[in-house]
C-alpha cells in the first residue's frame, strides 16, 4: 500500500509577550509549515508575505533534526525581533571618538553639553592684555557674591563704560554659533544676544548695550554702555526723601512691563527682576522721562515663546515645571508688582519702625487695581503681561 501524505492546518496558537517579545515593539511574524509523514516540507506560507526569510528559514531547517511527523508547526523567527539595519551594529562597534566625528546636529549639540573643556577663542581674542590696552577701570560701583562692577572708559575716546567681573567658577554656559562656529558661551552673554543687546546692537530698550565681553581663565569681562551718572532704583529710592507721584510711577511701570515683554516675545526669561536689577539713566530733570532699563541677566533662562494659558478658564501649568511662557510670565508679573509696591510705599518702608506698607490715599482705583492684579496669590487670577500693557491704567 502506498503511503499518502495528508496536508494538515492548525491555527498559530497565541504566544505570550513576557515570554517572546520582553521589550521590543516591531511585530513578531511566523510562518505556517505543510509537512509529510516522513518529516518533509511540502509547503510553506508566511503570513506576512516575506519570501526571503521564508527561503533562509527553510535552508537552516533542512539541516538540522527532522522533526517527528505531525500537524503543522509556527516557528517564530529570532530576526523579526531585531532591528532590520546591519549598519546599527557596525555603528555600535565604532570608537567612542569616531561616533562622535560622525553623529548628526542634534548629537553635536549633546557633545557640547556634555563636555568640560575650555572654548575656543572664536569671539574675541579673549586675553586680558587686549582688554586692558582697550579699556580703562576706575571706581567699584557695586560689589556681589561672584563680582565686582567698575565704571570706567573707553582709551580712544573716553567713551564711559560700565565694567562687570564674574567669577567662572558661577557661570553658566550656553551652546551658540558664533562666526560660524559652534562654540558654549556664557549664559548671561547669550541671553543680551538673543534679547538684541549684544556687541552688533546699537541701541536697546531692554537693557544696556554689551560692547565687549573677554571670556578668561579665572573670570568674565563684560563691557557696557553707562555713565557715572546712573543709578539702580533701589539707590534712588534709598535717597530719595519724598513720595513718588502716580505719573512717574506709571511712567518708569510702563518702560518695565514694554522691556519686560519684548524680552518675552524673544524667548528670555530674566528670573530676577528687582530694585537692584533696574537701572536709572537720569538725563532729564523730571523722573516721569528718565529712561528705566534691566541690568543682571546672570540668573535669566531661555524659553520657547508661545501663547500664555493662564487665563479664559485654563488652568495654569504647575510652578515646579520646566521654563515656558505661561510660567515666565506669571513669575515676571509677581516681580513687577513688588517693585511698583516700592516704589508706591518707599516713604513708609524706610521710615517704620517694622517697615510694613501702609495703603496710600492718593492714588486712583486704576492704580491699585494694576497693583493688585500683579500681586495676586492665585497665579491664574493674576494678570498676564499682555493684559498689563492694556490696562486702563496706562490709558
Amino acid at each position: 500500500m502506498s503511503s499518502k501524505s495528508w496536508p494538515t492546518f492548525t491555527t498559530p496558537r497565541a504566544v505570550g509577550e513576557s515570554k517572546y517579545l520582553e521589550r521590543h515593539t516591531e511585530p513578531w511574524s511566523f510562518r505556517i509549515e505543510d509537512r509529510t509523514s516522513d518529516g518533509r516540507i511540502k509547503s510553506s506560507k508566511r503570513k506576512d508575505g516575506s519570501t526571503e526569510r521564508l527561503e533562509k528559514a527553510s535552508k537552516i531547517r533542512k539541516d538540522s533534526e527532522n522533526p517527528t511527523p505531525g500537524p503543522s508547526h509556527v516557528f517564530f523567527e529570532k530576526s523579526a525581533f531585531r532591528k532590520k539595519s546591519s549598519k546599527r551594529k557596525n555603528r555600535t562597534e565604532e570608537p567612542c571618538s569616531k561616533k562622535r566625528r560622525t553623529s548628526s546636529s542634534q548629537e553635536s549639540n549633546n557633545s557640547i553639553d556634555e563636555t568640560d573643556n575650555p572654548l575656543p577663542n572664536t569671539y574675541k581674542s579673549h586675553s586680558k592684555e587686549d582688554f586692558e590696552e582697550k579699556y580703562e577701570e576706575q571706581d567699584v560701583l557695586g560689589e556681589g557674591q561672584f563680582g565686582k562692577v567698575f565704571c570706567g572708559k573707553r582709551r580712544e575716546d573716553n567713551f564711559q563704560v560700565v565694567i562687570k567681573h564674574v567669577s567662572q567658577k558661577s557661570l553658566d554656559r550656553q551652546p551658540m554659533l558664533l562666526n560660524g562656529e559652534k562654540t558654549k558661551i556664557p549664559m548671561e552673554v547669550a541671553l543680551l544676544i538673543k534679547v538684541g543687546a549684544g556687541p552688533e546692537a546699537t541701541s536697546s530698550n531692554v537693557t544696556p548695550v554689551l560692547l565687549d565681553w573677554y571670556d578668561l581663565e579665572k573670570e568674565l569681562v563684560m563691557v557696557f554702555e553707562g555713565s557715572k551718572n546712573n543709578i539702580d532704583l533701589e539707590v534712588y529710592l534709598l535717597k530719595r526723601r519724598e513720595m513718588i507721584c502716580e505719573s512717574d510711577i506709571k511712567a518708569i511701570m510702563r518702560q518695565l512691563v514694554d522691556a519686560a515683554t519684548e524680552m518675552h516675545s524673544k524667548g528670555i526669561f530674566h528670573q530676577d527682576i528687582k530694585t537692584d536689577n533696574i537701572i536709572i539713566e537720569n538725563s532729564a530733570e523730571r523722573l516721569a522721562n528718565w529712561c528705566v532699563k534691566y541690568i543682571d541677566f546672570g540668573c535669566g533662562a531661555i524659553f520657547t515663546p508661545e501663547a500664555v494659558t493662564r487665563r479664559n478658564g485654563r488652568k495654569s501649568p504647575a510652578l515646579n515645571l520646566p521654563f515656558n511662557a505661561t510660567k515666565a510670565d506669571c513669575i515676571t508679573v509677581l516681580q513687577l508688582g513688588r517693585v511698583m509696591d516700592r516704589l508706591l510705599h518707599n516713604i513708609f518702608q524706610v521710615t517704620s519702625a517694622n517697615k510694613v506698607s501702609l495703603k496710600r490715599t492718593d492714588i486712583s482705583e486704576n492704580c491699585e487695581s494694576f497693583l493688585l492684579g500683579c500681586l495676586a496669590d492665585s497665579h491664574e487670577d493674576r494678570l498676564t503681561l499682555e493684559e498689563l500693557q492694556n490696562h486702563p491704567w496706562f490709558k
